[in-house]
């Protein structure tokens, strides 16, 4: 996609610099590949903290400063930095043209990119696609804002280390106004009840059943073995994030290497090691039983040990299918890749919304529109909740299991809800009415 590129001026005609369209340090998406490369009249040419050349140059050097050490992050990041490079681009301009006018119909561009079809998509695409875009969706105001954080984050970046003079990026808050909704009360949104979450908990051996057959309407032991893989791992994901609250993060870096066996008072307990998870943090877990058996299950359809042993091959603990065997029912260890972030997405989606319809047929239609909206992640707010009720409400041993920054994050899983504030209410509207 080739665009126009606008050379800016110092103010009395004479051009700063040109020079020939670059690419992101990270690549370039297809059909996106034209990012400008001259310096704006915000670059500051008397900088002397960086040996880069361009503006995008830079981008990379913060990127790697401040998300390096974290690859989530680093993504993260890149999505919101790289759609501002890409808006700016389209108009001819780079980062160092920007004024506060450009961020200001930015903000606006977030919350509704148009054209739709130029940067809109339906499908979690990989870069290299031509039908890759830069967008899903527009963005919520929660989203638009956050994203704008981010980016003025690289700005004052650039601004306070010398590359630009100025910082013109207005705050957030300004360019977005937006009242979220209490942590508390999102949290009470996002919580399945328990008896969907033993419905949840019990389908992936009927959806694991829907994998197709092979052409001539066979079961051969290659759709056995995709079937057995894909209701266990399905089971270990969900015991993974509904009981102990893992991350996607946690779950697509786990190794089968780090379960570990702590062995104490003649009983040996299972570890999860998390190296490296968020806030850059080196951690542990102690299994329960329930989700140790949902592992070894796991390991068994791969043709591993039950349990592992200390020089076995490196495994994912959640694999991709796509290196399954095609025949046969021989697993080979040495070719297996973790999961993917959007694989996982596509993965709980797809089983949410099977789940779903089939609630619906059954008339269950309050349980299939909470599903139909749920994602993997409310099942992290189910086990803040339910670590809290088996903890007698220990925001302590919470705050661990959960992996807080804070325990005022962990607080927010007890505070009471605005329905929570109504009942107590009515109880004591109950009380008072009542005769004596």
């Amino acid at each position: 996609m080739e665009h126009n590129e606008r050379i800016p001026s110092d103010g009395q005609g004479k051009a700063i610099q040109a020079t020939q369209p670059t690419t992101l340090p990270w690549g370039a998406p297809s059909g996106f590949r034209t990012i400008p490369s001259h310096k704006g009249p915000l670059f500051n040419p008397d900088q002397k903290a960086f040996r880069a050349t361009t503006d995008a140059e830079a981008v990379g050097i913060w990127l790697a400063e401040r998300a390096g050490s974290n690859k989530n992050t680093a993504a993260a990041y890149r999505k919101e930095v790289e759609r501002l490079l890409l808006w700016l681009a389209d108009q001819g301009m780079t980062l160092s043209d920007a004024s506060r006018e450009d961020y200001v119909r930015f903000s606006a561009f977030l919350l509704d990119p148009r054209p739709a079809e130029r940067w809109i998509g339906n499908k979690r695409l990989p870069r290299s696609n031509p039908g890759w875009r830069p967008f899903q969706a527009p963005l919520s105001n929660g989203s638009a804002r956050q994203a704008l954080t981010i980016c003025r984050s690289l700005i004052s970046y650039l601004h306070t280390n010398g590359w630009l003079v100025a910082n013109t990026m207005p705050e957030p808050k300004v360019l977005i106004r937006h009242t979220a909704l209490p942590r508390p009360e999102q949290i009470a949104l996002r919580q399945i009840p328990e008896s969907l979450m033993a419905k949840i908990e019990g389908f992936p051996t009927a959806y694991s059943k829907q994998i197709k057959l092979n052409e001539y309407n066979t079961e051969s032991e290659a759709i056995r073995l995709r079937r057995d893989f894909e209701r266990r791992r399905l089971e270990l994901i969900i015991a993974l994030a509904g009981t102990m609250g893992a991350r996607s993060s946690d779950l697509l870096n786990a190794m089968t290497s780090n379960i570990v066996p702590q062995h104490a008072a003649g009983t040996t307990n299972w570890i999860w090691l998390l190296p490296k998870g968020k806030g850059n943090k080196d951690r542990s877990l102690p299994l329960p039983d329930q989700v140790m058996e949902k592992i070894v299950l796991m390991r068994v359809t791969l043709g591993l040990t039950p349990y592992p042993s200390h020089n076995e091959e490196p495994c994912p603990l959640i694999p991709s299918s796509a290196n399954l065997p095609r025949s046969g029912n021989v697993v080979r260890i040495d070719r297996l890749k973790p999961l993917s972030r959007s694989g996982l997405y596509r993965l709980m989606d797809r089983f949410l919304k099977s789940l779903a319809d089939d609630l619906r047929a059954q008339g269950d239609h309050s349980g299939a529109q909470l599903l139909a909206n749920a994602s993997s992640h409310w099942f992290r707010h189910v086990a803040g909740k339910r670590i809290l009720a088996a903890s007698n409400n220990n925001l302590t041993i919470a705050r661990r299991l959960l992996n807080h920054a804070s325990i005022q994050t962990t607080s927010d899983y007890v505070d009471a809800t605005t329905d929570e504030l109504a009942e107590a209410l009515k109880a004591q509207n109950k009380t008072t009415d009542a005769p004596d």
